[in-house]
């Protein structure tokens, strides 16, 4: 309990350095607002010129992409409250990681909190909130069924930020390690996509591996009622337990590696 009071005390002290910053510097709550628009704006002009060309995607109408994109803008959100993943090699070599290492402070949960961007997160939230309730209005949710699939996604975007962890923490044995982490994690792009219009050994395989599938597709079909959730809330917890205990290993092994000069 105390543990969890001493987390939230930290959350509540960035996310007050971070509002102080944002007015100060009010282009850049400017920008991520706009960002975000732009990052909309592209996503639905994405699908109109698919239609306009005549590409169509079986099962899958207006509704139900619509709430494919808004489980992406989901995935974002979540995705970034660990975008301080991205720099951490940059913060290894530089040296600036010696700032995060705090007494009673776990070092990585800094250097996350340090690159959060709330308003961006919350942005992203909103917009998926916006288009659950457009598509609301033309299909009729089960509300159970509309929260099992936002639990698979959330898992499921939770379990894909922690693998993407587990390979940033390379950068305290490798040093530089951004373009082939960023080229592997490329992937993450088919998330854009219906993944059933791919051969079912590669859905299966972005099932149970690097869980593509679960972010967006499956949950979808899980709030339309066309897949039962069951399995897959169970793959995403289960997994969501088996890569933090994994992470939470890795994490102390690295950090015993890091020198204070720089790797």
């Amino acid at each position: 309990m105390y543990s969890i009071s001493k987390n939230f005390k930290l959350l509540k002290r960035y996310l007050t350095l971070y509002t102080k910053n944002k007015l100060e510097f009010k282009f850049e709550s400017f920008s991520t607002v706009f960002g975000v628009l732009i990052t909309i704006f592209n996503n639905f002009i994405f699908w109109i010129a698919l239609k306009n060309v005549g590409v169509k995607f079986q099962n899958w109408d207006y509704n139900k992409i619509l709430l494919l994109i808004g489980f992406n803008f989901l995935f974002i959100s979540i995705n970034s409250i660990f975008f301080g993943f991205r720099d951490l090699e940059y913060k290894i070599i530089s040296g600036e990681f010696d700032m995060f290492m705090v007494r009673g402070q776990n070092p990585l949960k800094l250097v996350l909190l340090e690159r959060m961007n709330f308003l961006y997160i919350f942005l992203n939230l909103i917009f998926f909130i916006v288009c659950l309730f457009i598509s609301q209005n033309s299909f009729k949710f089960e509300i159970i069924n509309v929260l099992l699939a936002v639990i698979v996604s959330i898992f499921a975007s939770l379990n894909f930020s922690l693998l993407y962890g587990m390979f940033s923490l390379l950068a305290f044995y490798f040093g530089k390690i951004f373009y082939v982490r960023e080229l592997f994690f490329s992937i993450k792009d088919s998330k854009n996509y219906p993944m059933d219009i791919f051969p079912k050994v590669i859905y299966n395989l972005f099932v149970y591996t690097i869980p593509i599938t679960l972010i967006s597709t499956v949950p979808t079909k899980i709030a339309f009622g066309e897949n039962r959730a069951g399995k897959y809330i169970l793959i995403s917890i289960v997994g969501f337990i088996l890569l933090c205990t994994i992470f939470k290993l890795l994490s102390k092994k690295a950090l015993k590696h890091y020198v204070s000069t720089g790797n």
